[in-house]
């Protein structure tokens, strides 16, 4: 077999198909949104030890954070300071990479890629935005990891299907998708560490934020040049809304009521079911998302309040019951020393 043989033909597409440096439209769809997110993640990366040692784990404000002192006595023990905070960024960090593997699975089987990767977006943004709030830091951090794992997972897999099995280019591209996120990680620290350290914590934070909105709209002005999504992307969405709402509080009515009028109307209707509704789908994960970290939240932050009820309904119950024996002691005692007076005065 000669090398020509053996080497695939090259294709030259249409005109969309080359329209970005030789390649699809889509990669640069795809590479300007990976850059956006890799900003911010990388902002976060340069910030986060920074703004822990330096402000919000001084000892007059790290009680301000909520389910932080469960948190120390649980996993951190004994930690404090620069050690703690050194802790919070690694298990962070692990995390984000750990996700993507999850988020991966979750698109393939249950939402498809765009809607895993709209409502990343969405979650990351929030979680940047609450890092404002020095009580919501545990769930800011939450918020990202879960964001990042239905991002990051879902992007690269995408620049692969823009291109057919025999087309040469595919390598190129990848390569071009690498370049976006270099291109992110020495920029981010220069723009966000310099608003964080020189302007204030919140600002480099908020940078953040607004570059992961800015990601997903360029994400979402070029879905026509993206990939097709996948099978499970274009269930019914009365499916798909089952699905998410299992085994969590509350009903899918409860949550939108807008998703479960489209989810009737679909599942009721003589027609073939319509594909899934993105922007809908993906807003319904957010909404899920959000409860269930608020859930883990307030679960974190009233357990020792819990504890304490419970030790005093105890503690109450004693002196009640010390109490009761106290009087009935009393009265015992009260009704034999009677009779033996009227004896006596007899």
């Amino acid at each position: 077999m000669t090398v020509a043989e053996a080497t695939p033909d090259y294709e030259i597409g249409t005109h969309d198909d080359r329209a970005f440096l030789g390649h699809p439209k889509g990669l640069g769809f795809l590479g300007f949104t990976e850059a956006c997110e890799r900003f911010s993640y990388y902002s976060m990366q340069t910030l986060l030890v920074l703004y822990m040692v330096n402000y919000l784990l001084l000892p007059d404000r790290i009680d301000k954070v909520a389910g932080l002192g469960w948190l120390r006595a649980w996993h951190y023990p004994g930690l404090q300071g620069q050690p703690l905070s050194s802790a919070i960024f690694g298990d962070y960090a692990s995390l984000v990479y750990l996700t993507p593997i999850l988020g991966g699975i979750i698109a393939d089987k249950l939402t498809g890629r765009k809607v895993a990767m709209i409502a990343g977006g969405l979650v990351m943004s929030l979680g940047h935005f609450l890092m404002a709030f020095e009580g919501a830091f545990l769930l800011a951090l939450l918020c990202l990891i879960v964001g990042v794992g239905l991002f990051k997972g879902n992007i690269a897999t995408q620049v692969g299907d823009l291109y057919s099995p025999t087309d040469l280019r595919r390598a190129m591209a990848f390569q071009i998708f690498y370049i976006f996120i270099n291109v992110s990680v020495i920029i981010a620290p220069l723009i966000a560490g310099t608003l964080g350290q020189n302007v204030g914590w919140h600002y480099g934070f908020g940078c953040a934020g607004v570059v992961m909105v800015l990601g997903l709209a360029i994400y979402l002005s070029g879905s026509r040049w993206l990939p097709a999504e996948l099978e499970v992307g274009r269930q019914a969405p009365a499916k798909l809304a089952g699905a998410l709402s299992y085994g969590m509080p509350g009903t899918i009515e409860q949550t939108s009521p807008a998703i479960a009028h489209t989810s009737l109307m679909v599942s009721s209707s003589p027609l073939p079911a319509k594909p899934v509704p993105v922007a809908v789908m993906a807003a319904a994960i957010t909404i899920r998302t959000i409860a269930a970290a608020q859930r883990a939240v307030r679960a974190i932050t009233l357990r020792p309040l819990r504890g304490s009820a419970r030790r005093s309904a105890s503690t109450t119950t004693l002196s009640g019951v010390a109490a009761t024996g106290s009087a009935t002691t009393s009265a015992v005692a009260v009704g034999a020393v009677s009779p033996l007076s009227e004896i006596a005065a007899t």
